[in-house]
């Protein structure tokens, strides 16, 4: 894509340019303390954070989305780019290196912030199940034993960093998805902003994974639906986001150990993207339920979770069974 020499790596750029510089370029926003809207996407309310890990390295954190990225992912993200073409774009467009498409960028002087490097702790005290729990997952059919196996949670109180960020009201239920010792993904559901928290980038629903290679898999975009799928007695599990291409070492053991694996992302922007991205580099065909746009049909829900909470099981399992689903292929 890019014929630039000398071979560009990160040690180069990083000798000549500053990462707040870069980052600030792409995301057009400054890098600061206080949390900001995502570029990246419709943000309505401020859902986004930059912070700097044990080397110093400042990353982009979008806490509705559950993504996580340097500077070198923005631009994998941003522009649908490989690892090493990010890397020689960066170059082109700092004019670090002789490219056709350059842009001459002026680099200002930086006003430095100091972002801490820490690990998010995240702490929570437990509850019993009740009926309110019961009403909110039994309307995508999720049962006691399926929010077990997946290790979720009740949550009465929730500690970010040792500050208290939710308590317990039968209005505003929150759950704890428990990954591995101290790592989790909190789930507010009700909340219009803040749905999400985590101390956790990895996949989810990995664990519980069948070992038979005769089984499908279902890769999704969420652990509800995860769960929503296991209902049906379907092998399913999801990226820690949509917005970040799937770790490739992951993905060719899954490819590896399931005769068949689709894709289930929602049918909008950033859903059709990871799902092509799944189907260029590992021919995954992808599954949507569509909303009517570019003339196909319109099923009314987003996921399968939504599907189950409007149509119930019988309408839900026949969706399966039957194959409804629109295949979108490319040819």
């Amino acid at each position: 894509m890019y014929n630039i020499t000398p071979v560009i790596t990160k040690e180069y750029i990083m000798d000549r340019l500053d990462q707040i510089q870069i980052l600030e370029y792409y995301l057009g926003i400054r890098v600061q303390e206080k949390k900001v809207r995502s570029p990246l996407r419709k943000d309505n309310n401020p859902s986004c954070s930059f912070k700097a890990n044990g080397n110093g390295v400042i990353y982009f954190k979008d806490w509705a989305q559950g993504f996580t990225g340097d500077w070198i992912k923005i631009i994998q993200y941003k522009y649908g780019l490989t690892y090493q073409h990010a890397l020689e774009k960066c170059a082109e467009d700092f004019n670090l290196v002789k490219g056709k498409n350059s842009i001459q960028v002026i680099a200002r002087k930086q006003e430095r912030i100091k972002i801490e490097p820490k690990e998010s702790n995240i702490e929570i005290k437990l509850r019993n199940w009740d009926v309110y729990d019961k009403q909110y997952w039994s309307q995508y059919g999720i049962n006691r034993k399926t929010l077990n196996l997946y290790k979720v949670y009740p949550c009465e109180i929730v500690f970010y960093n040792k500050k208290i960020i939710y308590t317990r009201t039968k209005n505003d239920l929150a759950y704890a998805y428990r990954f591995k010792e101290s790592k989790y993904k909190i789930y507010i559901p009700k909340r219009n902003a803040f749905k999400w928290l985590s101390n956790f980038n990895s996949w989810q629903g990995l664990e519980q994974l069948s070992n038979s290679f005769q089984r499908l898999l279902v890769i999704t975009k969420s652990m509800k639906d995860v769960m929503c799928l296991k209902q049906f007695n379907l092998d399913a599990c999801a990226p820690a986001s949509e917005v970040i291409e799937p770790d490739e070492k992951i993905m060719v053991d899954l490819l590896n150990r399931f005769y068949k694996v689709v894709s289930f992302m929602d049918f909008d922007l950033t859903g059709i993207k990871m799902a092509n991205q799944l189907y260029k580099k590992y021919k995954i065909i992808p599954m949507f339920l569509t909303n009517g746009r570019f003339g196909t049909y319109d099923y009314g829900a987003k996921d399968i979770s939504d599907f189950y909470q409007l149509n119930g099981y019988k309408k839900t399992e026949s969706l399966i069974n039957n194959g409804i689903i629109t295949l979108i292929t490319k040819k």
